[in-house]
């Protein structure tokens, strides 16, 4: 809040940015947290579904698949984090909705597929728990992690 009661959005350099702006970012952090919502769900049904799931044509003795898959997903996520750094750099006052969502919905994309597919390779194809909760988990923080937040507008020129 300023002087005057009212709430603003400051830039890197402590300046209140354009109240047009100020509403699209608030069309796009609503757009952002339904679609968060949705892959976090998404996530965990598969989870439970695989958890639920009859223990037939199981894969036996592919100890390196549960860790490569858990590698990747490790991988992909934690390559996530930069991404959104990256492309926050590249968002610009012209096309502010449109740069701002694909900087964090790309980033958020890496994780759930990097979750998926230990989930879905633990779980469906090899019954292992442990790995297949081990890459929910980590696929979950870095969604956390790469979720919309103040210090992101410290990143971006509006020039």
């Amino acid at each position: 809040m300023n002087s005057s009661g009212k709430n603003f959005i400051t830039n890197e350099k402590g300046e209140p940015i354009s109240t047009k702006l100020q509403i699209e970012l608030n069309f796009v952090l609503r757009r952002l947290r339904i679609l968060t919502v949705a892959i976090v769900l998404g996530i965990l049904v598969i989870y439970f579904i695989g958890l639920f799931s009859p223990a037939y044509n199981i894969t036996e003795n592919f100890l390196y698949i549960k860790f490569i898959s858990l590698f990747i997903c490790i991988l992909v996520c934690v390559l996530s984090s930069p991404l959104k750094k990256f492309l926050l750099k590249r968002v610009k006052e012209k096309n502010f909705m449109a740069s701002y969502f694909n900087a964090i919905v790309f980033p958020m994309a890496l994780c759930d597929f990097g979750g998926l597919f230990c989930i879905v390779t633990n779980l469906f194809l090899i019954k292992d728990i442990l790995f297949s909760t081990v890459g929910c988990v980590v696929s979950l923080l870095y969604i956390y992690i790469n979720f919309p937040s103040k210090k992101d507008l410290l990143q971006i020129s509006f020039n």
